[in-house]
C-alpha cells in the first residue's frame, strides 16, 4: 500500500491549523500608554489646583488687618486661614448681603486691609468650639446658619468675624465690635424687637478679651461712645 502524501504549506488543512498572527506591538501597548497619559493629566490638573487655592488664600490673607491671621492661626492652626472665603468685598463696594461690612478699614504699607472677615465651617459639630477660639484671641466671632445662635447665615452658613486690634476707619467694623461686647448678634436691630438682639452663646470672658484688643488699639474707654450696629441699621427691603 503506497504511503500517503505528506501534507503541504499548502493544503487548506495546515492553513486552518497555522496560529494567528501576534498582534502589533503597538496595539498592545495602547491600553497601559493611554493609562500612563491619563494618570499625568490629572495629575497636572490637581497641581494647578492646588497652586490656585494656594494663591487664593495668600490674595485673601493678604486684604488682612495686621494682626488679624496671626490671630487666627493661634485660635484654629494654619487650616483657619485656609478657610477663610471673604475679607474685603468685591470691588470694595456694599452689599445686599454683608451692607459695609465687609469695606476697607484702611491701608498697611500701601495695602488696603479690611478687619471683618469670613470663615466657611467644615464641620458643624465643632463650629461652636471654633467660634470660642476666635473669641478668646480678642476676635469678635459669631456663626451664622440656620438656627445658629449667631443669627441667618446670608449666603451660606459661616463664621463672621471682625478683627479689632487694627485701626478700622470702616464705621461698621466699630458698630459690629460693640454689639459683641454687649452680647448681640451685630445685626439689623431697627424694627428688631430687642429680644432678638442677643447671641445667647456669647459669655462675659469673650467680651472681656474683645473689649481689651479693641481698647488696646483705641485707648481705654474708647468702646463706651461707639453705638451698637443695631441701634444703626434696619432691614434692607
Amino acid at each position: 500500500m503506497a504511503p500517503s502524501p505528506r501534507p503541504t504549506p499548502d493544503d487548506p488543512v495546515v492553513k486552518r491549523q497555522t496560529p494567528a498572527d501576534p498582534a502589533p506591538a503597538s496595539s498592545t501597548r495602547a491600553g497601559p500608554s493611554r493609562r500612563r497619559t491619563v494618570a499625568i493629566a490629572i495629575l497636572v490638573v490637581a497641581l494647578i489646583l492646588v497652586v490656585s487655592v494656594r494663591r487664593w488664600h495668600a490674595t485673601l490673607e493678604g486684604e488682612m488687618a495686621p494682626g488679624a491671621a496671626a490671630a487666627v492661626r493661634r485660635a484654629l492652626g494654619q487650616v483657619g486661614v485656609d478657610r477663610i472665603v471673604q475679607v474685603i468685598s468685591p470691588g470694595n463696594r456694599a452689599s445686599f448681603v454683608s451692607a459695609r461690612t465687609h469695606l476697607a478699614s484702611g491701608v498697611d504699607h500701601g495695602r488696603l486691609y479690611g478687619s471683618a472677615f469670613d470663615l466657611c465651617i467644615l464641620d458643624t459639630g465643632t463650629a461652636d468650639s471654633d467660634v470660642h477660639a476666635l473669641r478668646m484671641q480678642g476676635i469678635a466671632a459669631w456663626r451664622r446658619g440656620p438656627g445658629a445662635p449667631g443669627g441667618a447665615e446670608g449666603l451660606a452658613p459661616h463664621i463672621h468675624c471682625v478683627w479689632p486690634g487694627a485701626p478700622s476707619s470702616n464705621v461698621q467694623n466699630g458698630e459690629q465690635i460693640s454689639s459683641f461686647v454687649h452680647g448681640y448678634r451685630g445685626l439689623v436691630g431697627i424694627g428688631v424687637p430687642r429680644s432678638r438682639w442677643p447671641d445667647p452663646s456669647i459669655q462675659a470672658d469673650e467680651q472681656a478679651r474683645v473689649a481689651a484688643v479693641y481698647e488696646h488699639v483705641n485707648g481705654l474707654g474708647s468702646l463706651a461712645t461707639v453705638l451698637v450696629y443695631e441701634a444703626r441699621h434696619r432691614p434692607r427691603r
